[in-house]
């Protein structure tokens, strides 16, 4: 079937009153991404900082694009067809469903660009994604981890919070030296990037 026979077959249910089901589709999955999206988005903000709460922001982006992907193709599906005119236009249901439907499709576009606006302001060593397969890599069994715990980082940064007594402090290593030293630690602290990759 091509786009000018499913324009065609879409346009069949518009003439009965009806949206099409690719119409209605994209309705009801993209309004399950968007609730998604704000209840995780709360949810994220209450987790300490934490390798949980950066793994969680990436999913939290990976997300974001797929609704502005999602969002760019609904915008060409409603630019080859148009709904059923269920509502006059110049009545007030009509301009009241005109100007919401008109916040929703900036919104698809607005929100996840502004989510990129801020992680584009955090610091460099917080990276919306990591290199999965090159970090597992380095891991080893939890039966062959010989060591206690580990804080990874900066020295600036050893504020993490309450840190075990007598805990190692692995700093100004390469990275794959450190990836190896911290995959014999049982227990690991982190943030930033190291947070994520001893999540791995």
């Amino acid at each position: 079937m091509n786009l000018v026979s499913l324009i065609e077959w879409a346009e069949g249910y518009n003439r009965r009153g009806l949206y099409s089901p690719i119409g209605v589709a994209f309705h009801w999955v993209m309004a399950a991404l968007m609730v998604f999206q704000l209840g995780y988005g709360w949810y994220l903000a209450w987790l300490p900082v934490g390798g949980d709460k950066h793994l969680g922001y990436q999913t939290h982006t990976e997300i974001g694009l797929a609704i502005m992907a999602l969002g760019s193709l609904r915008f060409f599906w409603r630019s080859q067809i148009s709904g059923p005119k269920n509502v006059e236009e110049d009545s007030f249901q009509g301009r009241a469903s005109r100007l919401l439907q008109n916040w929703f499709y900036v919104s698809f576009f607005a929100l996840p660009i502004s989510g990129w606006v801020m992680w584009s302001t955090l610091p460099g060593d917080l990276p919306l994604s990591i290199d999965v397969e090159y970090v597992k890599q380095f891991k080893i069994k939890k039966a062959d981890k010989t060591k206690g715990a580990a804080f990874v980082g900066r020295p600036v940064k050893k504020k993490y919070g309450k840190l075990p007594e007598g805990i190692d402090y692995l700093e100004g290593l390469e990275r794959d030296k450190l990836l190896q030293r911290m995959a014999e630690y049982k227990e690991v602290y982190a943030v930033g990037r190291c947070a994520l990759e001893a999540k791995v």
